[in-house]
């Protein structure tokens, strides 16, 4: 399984997924901090960003943000910080 990581800046990469017991570091270190998961149900993904983003003044990630506004709704605040996305099927609820 790949993770797309989405940095503010607009580059990315695509990465292999680690281990199952080794997935929580991965994703805390990819996003910089402690992970919060957003469901993109339209296009069957999980975004995982840094639940702190807005408190530690991320840089804004503007096509998170739109990813998430074409989900939800527009106008409700910003991705800030990297993201990442996973196939929904690879978290557990």
């Amino acid at each position: 399984m790949s993770a797309l990581i989405l940095h503010p800046d607009g580059s990315y990469v695509v990465e292999a997924m680690p281990r199952a017991d080794a997935l929580l570091g991965y994703l805390q270190n990819a996003v910089g901090g402690y992970i919060e998961r957003v469901r993109i149900h339209h296009l069957s993904v999980d975004m995982i960003l840094n639940e702190e983003g807005l408190i530690h003044d991320l840089p804004v990630n503007p096509t998170a943000t739109r990813i998430w506004e074409a989900e939800h709704w527009v106008g409700l605040g910003q991705i800030r910080g990297t993201v990442v996305f996973l196939a929904s099927l690879e978290l557990e609820d």
